[in-house]
């Protein structure tokens, strides 16, 4: 196995389609999914993340995300499930007035099933083609988190400001970086 290098985010942050105009950045959690408020009203939730890779270098063997996981909120009722995807935002944005309304256009998806026995611990997300065209290109605008299952699915994640923060973990083949790897639980979604 080659070195790693972790990479803690510059920022994380969510909106929410009831709070169209408002940013949640100063929380210890991030939602993505979808809520039924009421039968009638469904409301949309993503989260955004931010990186600083400017000391990531091309090209990495692989780069994996990892996101603590508080809580999975799922309407067994109806046929809905926890499938988020993942998309590289295309436009830069500011990660502390980020809202609803001005979330930066998005591409490259990549669909994650989170397991419901990961809350509780990280889940790692293989986010390699997003990290080498960062770096390839210098266009590193981070990533957003969001589902489209039109039945109730919320994933609560731990926050940059909470004691389980997000990570980027990224492999390169030779040693250039040492790392040693945290004393938290992982479940892969490979």
């Amino acid at each position: 196995m080659g070195s790693v290098m972790k990479v803690k985010p510059l920022g994380t942050a969510f909106v929410d389609s009831s709070h169209a105009t408002e940013n949640f950045s100063d929380l210890k959690k991030t939602l993505a999914g979808s809520f039924h408020e009421t039968p009638s009203n469904l409301i949309m939730y993503k989260t955004l993340l931010t990186f600083d890779l400017s000391m990531v270098y091309f090209p990495i063997e692989f780069a994996h995300l990892c996101l603590y996981v508080k809580d999975i909120n799922t309407d067994s009722s109806y046929y809905s499930n926890n499938n988020l995807c993942f998309y590289k935002n295309m436009n830069p944005f500011d990660i502390n007035t980020v809202t609803w309304n001005t979330t930066p256009e998005t591409s490259d998806v990549n669909q994650v099933l989170v397991d419901e026995n990961s809350v509780g611990s990280y889940i790692k997300i293989d986010v390699s083609r997003f990290v080498n065209s960062w770096i390839d290109t210098g266009n590193n605008y981070g990533m957003t988190i969001e589902s489209h299952n039109y039945y109730t699915s919320l994933i609560k994640f731990a926050s940059l400001s909470s004691n389980n923060p997000p990570w980027l973990l990224v492999q390169y083949k030779d040693s250039t970086y040492s790392y040693t790897q945290p004393n938290n639980k992982y479940h892969s979604n490979r």
